[in-house]
């Protein structure tokens, strides 16, 4: 009995002493428990806030590039509105269809380069382009028609400088210095183009000086094609 009532105060005694351990280590693991709240609290205003500010700008670029597709759209039907003016100026001319399937108009006024241009544009029409060899036949059949030992003006013209040629159709196509299209022996140190029959069933180019006056050919653009 004695024992027993030993053992039992021994007990008491233990669970006395660790209690306070005990309560420190509750109070402890109350206090991490608490911060670690405040802590995923804060970190969730912090998400939110960028939620928002990411959803804000959404909202802005998504509205530039709504401005900037209504700022095209109206660019396009200006552009749009254009041509279709041009076209049906152009379509009204006197055009020939040629074997190439474009439409040209042939013109026996001896003018300059510049005022060949005005006046191609003016009937909603730009000066020819030889874009290959199909467009140089074709154009060499029309001619003979016409004139067959005449200069024409076309679009070509130097972009380049006066040392460093760089040719350039009416649309910036690059007319190379070594294409086919020049004459042989080719004079290529003035800025504007001329065409001639200088091939044989093919019309070939050589530089002329732009204040020179020549006849002209003019060409229906191709964006007119679709407004017939």
């Amino acid at each position: 009995m004695a024992c027993f009532v030993s053992l039992l105060f021994f007990l008491v005694a233990a669970a006395l002493a660790t209690e306070p351990a005990i309560r420190a280590q509750e109070s402890d693991f109350r206090q991490e428990i608490l911060r670690m709240f405040n802590e995923t609290n804060q970190n969730m205003n912090i998400l939110t806030k960028l939620h928002q500010q990411t959803l804000e700008y959404v909202k802005q670029v998504e509205k530039q590039q709504n401005q900037k597709l209504d700022a095209l759209s109206r660019v396009a039907e200006r552009h749009l509105q254009y041509f279709l003016a041009n076209c049906n100026v152009a379509l009204s001319a006197n055009l020939k269809a040629l074997t190439n399937g474009k439409k040209y108009s042939f013109h026996s006024t001896v003018i300059e380069w510049a005022n060949a241009r005005d006046s191609c544009a003016k009937q909603g029409l730009h000066l020819a382009s030889i874009g290959d060899q199909s467009d140089a036949e074709a154009l060499w059949a029309a001619t003979q028609n016409v004139s067959p030992n005449t200069y024409w003006w076309v679009s070509a013209k130097n972009a380049g400088s006066w040392t460093k040629k760089n040719f350039r159709w009416h649309d910036g196509t690059k007319l190379e210095m070594d294409s086919p299209l020049w004459k042989a022996e080719a004079q290529k140190t003035a800025d504007c183009v001329v065409a001639a029959n200088w091939g044989n069933g093919t019309l070939k180019v050589e530089a002329r000086p732009c204040i020179n006056d020549y006849y002209y050919i003019c060409q229906l653009p191709t964006e007119c094609f679709s407004a017939k």
